[in-house]
């Protein structure tokens, strides 16, 4: 009985002592913080700017966050509350110092919307900075920096020593980083999905242009064909001015006078560069099929001198 005495006085003492301890700690504590992190991430400011501001969105990507009541709505201001799973509300006003780069959050978390006479648990401000890289334009910088007011000392100690004043900022980042990352990933699909149905269609496209080729393929034969018709004429077949030069030549030989001997030499040597141009011009046609001889002229019998 005595063991058991006292080990109830014990446990009595220290639900009573600890309390009082931890409320000392607390007063000790100063009542405001103020608090900072980075991240890098990969995207656009414009599309982390429209993440930000579109607070209806923010259960769908934040599993602590319940529903989001918009309150009220101007240009530059939203009003709305957070309710989050743990049955806390956050009252929160949004105010867009520069678009696109400074966002101010003015944050209230009490148990209970209905108390507002109680103390909030925790009271502040969050200050979210974009900062576009230089060098890349989807990469960007985002720096959110926590001025807040704890004023339970019990829940001071508690956030100093278990979970840390920057435990809101890590969590909302994390869940940031896990929106992007999923929508990079539905883009990956999509691209690879494009990728391969052009491929797909690349074979009945290199098809298509195998038979253009072969259509095209007999009429360029064709062309060759009447040009080496064109050639073989110009260069075989005799030209109508050169028959009727040499017809003319020839009667011009026959109306010389015949009593000369140089006029009788130049005409042997005249008539056996003919025979020997007949010949020629007679085996060439031959080869093909021609005999052009008859053709051209008669070859004067020889006579002698």
């Amino acid at each position: 009985m005595a063991i058991i005495s006292t080990s109830i006085s014990f446990l009595i003492i220290t639900s009573i002592i600890l309390p009082l301890f931890a409320y000392v700690i607390g007063i000790l504590i100063p009542a405001s913080h103020i608090v900072s992190r980075s991240v890098n991430l990969k995207l656009p400011s414009k599309r982390l700017w429209d993440i930000l501001i579109d607070v209806s969105k923010y259960p769908e990507w934040q599993p602590k966050v319940e529903k989001v009541t918009v309150q009220e709505e101007k240009d530059q201001q939203t009003v709305f509350v957070e309710h989050s799973t743990r049955k806390r509300h956050t009252v929160i006003i949004h105010h867009q110092r520069a678009p696109y780069r400074c966002l101010l959050r003015i944050l209230e978390e009490r148990t209970s919307i209905d108390g507002q006479k109680k103390i909030p648990t925790f009271s502040g401000s969050w200050t979210f900075e974009i900062i576009q890289d230089k060098e890349t334009e989807d990469q960007v910088t985002l720096k959110i920096t926590e001025q807040g007011v704890i004023r339970k000392p019990i829940v001071r100690v508690t956030h100093l020593l278990l979970f840390g004043f920057h435990r809101r900022i890590d969590r909302f980042i994390n869940d940031l980083q896990a929106l992007i990352a999923k929508e990079e990933g539905k883009y990956s699909s999509e691209n690879q999905g494009q990728e391969k149905a052009q491929q797909q269609d690349e074979p009945s496209n290199i098809i298509s242009h195998s038979e253009q080729q072969g259509e095209d393929t007999p009429t360029v034969t064709e062309k060759v064909l009447v040009e080496d018709q064109e050639s073989y004429h110009s260069t075989v077949l005799p030209n109508e001015q050169d028959t009727a030069a040499s017809h003319n030549l020839v009667s011009f030989d026959e109306d010389l006078p015949k009593n000369d001997s140089t006029q009788a030499t130049a005409d042997g040597s005249l008539d056996q560069q003919v025979a020997t141009n007949d010949t020629l011009m007679t085996e060439s046609k031959l080869v093909n099929g021609w005999d052009m001889v008859s053709e051209i002229y008669e070859r004067p019998s020889k006579k002698s001198a």
